[in-house]
């Protein structure tokens, strides 16, 4: 399956994360389905946590690789799902009687928490990134 491969370099590190900046070039892009909604910008940083077993140093040229599986999950995570919930949280307590403020403020609450409880989960997502060495590939 194909990869999505950015080139970036190191410009921090310490024990357990490591923050790249993205060397970000259009012609990467042009061949994913997800381009129009990625923010991916030039020098844009992106810190992960990782363990250092690879002994990066400040400044190293390394390539973040993530399966193409990983969009659609991506995809179905920040996408999908919170779409869904609204729809199910509206359905629901329209369904009960509620009126249609309490429904749409329900909505939005169950909105916040979800994306809440995904970024409390945010370090399981960091194992979905390979970082190469790009000589080493």
């Amino acid at each position: 399956m194909a990869k999505i491969k950015h080139r970036a370099h190191i410009l921090n590190i310490k024990s357990d994360e490591i923050t790249f900046a993205v060397n970000y070039a259009k012609e990467d892009c042009s061949a994913c389905a997800i381009a129009a909604i990625c923010n991916l910008k030039n020098a844009d940083k992106i810190s992960l946590k990782h363990q250092n077993k690879q002994n990066f140093k400040i400044g190293d040229e390394v390539i973040l690789s993530v399966d193409e599986k990983v969009k659609k999950k991506s995809v179905l995570l920040l996408l999908a799902v919170p779409i869904l919930l609204v729809f199910v949280i509206l359905f629901m307590l329209d369904f009960c009687g509620y009126n249609d403020d309490f429904c749409a403020a329900s909505a939005i609450t169950g909105i916040g928490i979800y994306f809440f409880v995904l970024s409390l989960c945010k370090n399981r997502f960091n194992n979905w990134i390979e970082i190469v060495r790009e000589n080493d590939k």
